[in-house]
């Protein structure tokens, strides 16, 4: 297996995983175009025998550009987290379902962390009720428990239509975590 940057030729198969995982156009082909053209963000990717396995998006920027990730309407919430001048925002991990539990989702955030230096790490986790293995990936990691957000996915399942594989047909009522790790440089 061999974990790297993605780049704009994998977005099909992003596309895939994506779909199956989080629920059809959960991420659009237009929000990963837009996420590959942006300055803020980047994929990890892992790639087994030649195919596209799973995949990680992270964000870097600002307290702005975090805040606007996660939705602005959050700001009271993560206001402590100004002080932070680098905030990295893993967004989402994916693994293809044929893969799993070989250590790709550990490989996939292990080397998003590593590859670019933050003050603060952030980890968007779906509150699940069945397993959700990233929360042990993160924890290893040495992440904490920050906050969570309730029915975080309700306007964007409506609005994009997607079926959440936890919850059924929009609107989504999961909760998201948000899961925390100061840099070592601080």
């Amino acid at each position: 297996m061999k974990v790297e940057f993605g780049n704009i030729q994998d977005l099909n198969e992003i596309k895939i995983i994506s779909d199956q995982t989080f629920g059809f156009n959960y991420l659009s082909e237009s929000d990963l175009l837009n996420y590959f053209h942006s300055d803020h963000s980047f994929f990890t990717v892992a790639h087994d025998s030649g195919l596209l396995v799973g995949f990680s998006l992270f964000i870097v920027g600002d307290f702005n550009c975090a805040l606007k990730e996660i939705g602005t309407e959050y700001h009271m919430l993560l206001d402590t987290l100004k002080k932070y001048e680098i905030i990295q925002v893993r967004k989402t991990t994916a693994v293809h379902e044929s893969f799993l539990k070989r250590g790709i989702g550990t490989s996939l955030i292990e080397f998003g962390i590593t590859s670019k230096k933050a003050d603060l790490y952030l980890s968007l986790v779906w509150k699940r009720t069945f397993h959700a293995p990233v929360i042990e990936i993160i924890t290893k990691l040495g992440f904490k428990p920050f906050c969570e957000i309730g029915n975080y996915w309700s306007e964007d399942s409506i609005k994009k239509s997607y079926n959440c594989p936890e919850c059924g047909k929009p609107p989504c009522t999961c909760a998201m975590l948000v899961i925390a790790k100061i840099g070592k440089d601080r």
